[in-house]
């Protein structure tokens, strides 16, 4: 007998099929007024080009990461494992899904447990802030990065996403004092990110303040998830209606920067090794994908590892172009 999908696991299949639906993709490139500092005599080699860097503590050999995308329904375990062995074999960070869903059906907790397939590399745990006013722990947040042996706790902000799905978690009252004390508990770094509507420079101050480091900016540019939620709630109003509120790539990344000491990774609608080399020229440490990993994870390990050897190729030549040599960052 076939088991049937919980209802949390079958909502995330669903985040998978409006994930690859193109109306779902904003499709705003806003690192397009970005322009690097072209120089026809740039004085060094391309094949002297050296893209690696440190994150997490660990050495990595791009400035890129797989960004968080997954987890729970038995088609996220083969798409997390091929993208953990992408992750492992070319020296980038992978972040995982939410887990939360796995802290209450423990038996769908194999899909997020793929360390073994990337033992070296920083992987980061995800959870969702919003639901620290739901009855989340930081003893569930330790939890979460120890069954994932993860380096990292990455905390996702989604007021639009919870807005529009049914029933979503909504109550964000509060919440700075209880991600002070997941940062005080717990022994691993904690990331904050928001899932495609930007973060603005108020919210990094005030999460700066309060100790943590590093931001994920994730804008507005890539996959709407408050055009999935709307769209999987039947309401095709509000879909379109808020597909692209919020702030774009670019104008989250100016906005945190202001917050100075911050660590600012981009994210949201980043899909090529240009828009990589534009983030970091902005002053971000690295570059966060997703869509583009889950549409090549569907369909083999070799079509992730070709979409990796592209941004590569795609960053080289936009530093080799460039006279000052690549930056270093933290």
């Amino acid at each position: 007998m076939i088991k049937s999908e919980n209802p949390i696991e079958k909502r995330k299949s669903a985040h998978i099929k409006f994930a690859l639906d193109p109306n779902s993709q904003s499709n705003i490139n806003s690192l397009d007024q970005v322009t690097l500092p072209y120089s026809a005599l740039p004085g060094k080699s391309l094949s002297d080009i050296d893209l690696s860097t440190k994150f997490l503590n660990k050495k990595i050999s791009y400035p890129f990461f797989i960004s968080c995308m997954t987890g729970g329904p038995q088609k996220s375990k083969i798409l997390n494992t091929r993208l953990a062995r992408a992750a492992q074999k070319f020296n980038i960070p992978l972040g995982l899904g939410s887990i939360r869903i796995a802290l209450r059906y423990p038996e769908l907790l194999s899909s997020f447990q793929i360390r073994q397939f990337a033992p070296s590399i920083p992987l980061m745990a995800n959870l969702g802030a919003s639901s620290l006013n739901e009855g989340l722990t930081w003893q569930d947040c330790q939890k979460a990065v120890d069954v994932t042996q993860a380096d990292a706790l990455v905390l996702h902000l989604n007021p639009l996403q919870e807005a529009l799905q049914p029933n979503g978690s909504t109550n964000f009252i509060k919440l700075l004092p209880k991600i002070e004390q997941v940062i005080k508990k717990i022994n691993k770094p904690i990331i904050i990110k928001e899932v495609g509507h930007g973060i603005d420079y108020q919210t990094a101050k005030s999460l700066f303040e309060i100790g943590i480091k590093i931001i994920d900016t994730a804008g507005v540019g890539g996959t709407s998830w408050a055009w999935i939620e709307a769209k999987i709630a039947g309401d095709d109003k509000k879909a379109e209606l808020f597909k692209q509120f919020g702030l774009t790539t670019y104008e989250s990344i100016t906005q945190c920067s202001r917050v100075k000491g911050l660590t600012i990774l981009a994210s949201g609608g980043i899909r090529s090794g240009l828009d990589i080399a534009k983030s970091l020229h902005l002053g971000c440490s690295l570059a966060g994908i997703a869509q583009p990993f889950l549409v090549a994870a569907l369909h083999s390990d070799e079509k992730i590892d070709s979409l990796c050897s592209q941004l590569i190729d795609e960053i080289k030549i936009s530093s080799f172009c460039q006279q000052s040599k690549p930056r270093k960052y933290k």
